[in-house]
Order: C-alpha cells, then sequence, then structure tokens
C-alpha cells in the first residue's frame, strides 16, 4: 500500500514522505517538499511497479554494471564478432573511464 505522510524533521522542518512496499516486500520512502509532489511520484512508482520495470534508486546498477548485463546479452544473442567489438571497445574506453561508478 502506498501512502504520503507529513513528517516532521529534527531540524524542525516540515517534509512530506512517500512510501510504498517494492515486489520483495520492503518498505521504501522518498521526502518531498510538498504532498503534491509526493502523490505524483507514488503514481509514477506504482504505475512501473504494475508493469515489472521500477528499480528502487538504492539497488540500482552501476553505469559499469549495466554495461557488463548489456554486453553479456550481446554475446548471448550471438551478435557479430564485429559488432560485440565495437561495444566492448566504447564501454571499455568511453564509457566505464568516466561514467562507470555513476549509478
Amino acid at each position: 500500500m502506498a501512502t504520503v505522510r507529513k513528517r516532521k524533521l529534527p531540524s524542525g522542518l516540515i517534509r512530506w514522505q512517500a512510501s510504498y512496499v517494492d515486489g520483495a516486500g520492503k518498505r521504501r520512502a522518498k521526502l518531498f517538499d510538498r504532498k503534491s509532489d509526493g502523490e505524483a511520484w507514488l503514481v509514477e512508482t506504482s504505475h512501473d511497479l504494475a508493469r515489472g520495470l521500477h528499480t528502487p534508486a538504492n539497488a540500482s546498477p552501476t553505469v559499469s554494471q549495466a554495461a557488463a548485463i548489456w554486453l553479456k546479452r550481446g554475446r548471448d544473442k550471438n551478435l557479430e564478432p564485429m559488432t560485440l567489438k565495437y561495444y566492448e571497445e566504447h564501454v571499455y574506453l568511453h564509457i566505464n573511464p568516466f561514467l562507470g561508478a555513476k549509478n
């Protein structure tokens, strides 16, 4: 069940906490400045959960991990050897050195 609740932080600020239970049964939450922002985020998140596309921000893979999965999928699909070579070059020379550690 998804909810949006008013929270008073230790600093005295008022925030709106939107929370839901993900597919694995774990409660996830995010804070917002406005209630409407939290409700909009919950609608989008619920839609993604229903379609099986949602990945929580703290559980998302790094760019490097996603690239490794992408390359493996290309090998599994038996792409042309030169195509795989070019993909690997792009990943190892251009993507991982600059963005590899980012989520």
